[in-house]
């Protein structure tokens, strides 16, 4: 795995994980309501009723909820798990599962690079250094994780 600081939206990369609750509202939409989650909802307004229905569909798990084409770069959005529920901390277990699952879509998919935000790190309450360690056994080269400056 590689480590970067930067905004994880202006890096070229063949998809991008979006760190998932397993929460659907009452509208049929996924919550989405802080960090990276948010940042994809304003980005792509559709994608929270994506993600609702991949979690409906598949459980709350890996995967690739939206793909975006356009005229400069075709990428996924992946839903990585770190929590069961928005207002909980992040549960490690769900992370390292995450990683795993995170690994075998990417070489299902044969995906070069993949972003990744700190995974349960920022609205998950967990430290970084301890999910680094849990995660980096398991995750290679072509994951890219961002931080913010």
């Amino acid at each position: 795995m590689q480590e970067i600081i930067g905004n994880m939206w202006f890096i070229k990369a063949n998809a991008y994980c979006v760190t998932t609750n397993n929460v659907i509202k009452d509208n049929g939409r996924a919550v989405m309501g802080a960090g990276v989650a948010l940042s994809a909802a304003r980005k792509f307004p559709q994608c929270d009723k994506y993600l609702a229905d991949f979690i409906e569909k598949n459980g709350h798990i890996v995967g690739v909820f939206y793909t975006v084409v356009n005229d400069k770069n075709n990428f996924d959005l992946i839903s990585f798990p770190t929590k069961y529920h928005w207002k909980n901390k992040s549960d490690i277990k769900l992370i390292e599962k995450s990683a795993k699952e995170l690994m075998n879509l990417i070489n299902l998919n044969r995906y070069n690079s993949v972003i990744l935000p700190k995974p349960g790190c920022s609205n998950g309450g967990l430290d970084w250094s301890y999910v680094k360690g849990i995660v980096e056994p398991i995750l290679d080269d072509r994951v890219v994780i961002v931080s913010l400056a």
